[in-house]
């Protein structure tokens, strides 16, 4: 089964939420007056594990007493256990009294990614897994053979025709600057069923096409 889709984020991508769900938010129950000071939370039902990791960025509401804290920029903070945080030099500030929520506060963070072209063949900024990459190249060129002969004969390749699967084959040829074998059995296999289509993978993709354009 093969698929493409192509993602054009280019330089300076703005992502406003980095991370899956809701930011963690959790119930003030002391903080300490030192260098670094230590913010005591209380965990939720069901949770598992620590609610924030190191560097998390956090803000704080309703504290009363170490008011400072409240309304402040957000603070890195450095976990200690699954309950304690350290937030920094809290010395110079009133005694905490009661009360306050530690809110995780999301970020935008700004990305710039190298054209698919240098992808495919610089490997400092490959990320998928080596082993796979023979096979991925030789797909990639492969979609680019068959957009080739589709304009070429204006039809995808015919089922297990072996005649179209050749041509295919020496597009793709024609096109292969990636360095390396070309895996020629994909590429025949490729374009020997490409002109297939699999509802279960239509909507699978449709469905990712579908939440980058949302992003």
């Amino acid at each position: 089964l093969s698929r493409q889709l192509f993602c054009d984020f280019g330089k300076r991508f703005v992502v406003d939420e980095p991370s899956e769900g809701d930011p963690v938010r959790a119930v003030v129950k002391d903080i300490s007056q030192g260098n670094p000071g230590v913010v005591t939370y209380m965990g939720i039902e069901d949770s598992h594990g620590n609610l924030f990791c190191d560097g998390d960025l956090v803000t704080f509401s309703g504290v009363e007493g170490m008011t400072e804290l409240n309304d402040r920029a957000p603070i890195p903070v450095r976990v200690l256990d699954a309950f304690k945080l350290e937030i920094g030099d809290t010395s110079s500030f009133s005694p905490y009294r009661c009360g306050g929520l530690v809110s995780q506060v999301w970020l935008p963070q700004e990305h710039s990614y190298e054209p698919l072209r240098r992808a495919l063949v610089d490997p400092k900024i490959q990320v998928m897994n080596p082993k796979e990459l023979p096979r991925s190249r030789s797909l990639h060129v492969a979609f680019q053979a068959l957009h080739a002969f589709r304009v070429e004969r204006g039809h995808l390749p015919r089922p297990r025709v072996p005649v179209d699967a050749e041509r295919v084959l020496e597009l793709a040829r024609s096109l292969w600057a990636q360095g390396g074998p070309l895996d020629e059995d994909v590429v025949r296999a490729f374009a020997s069923v490409s002109a297939g289509d699999l509802c279960p993978m239509a909507a699978v993709v449709g469905a990712v096409a579908a939440q980058e354009a949302l992003k």
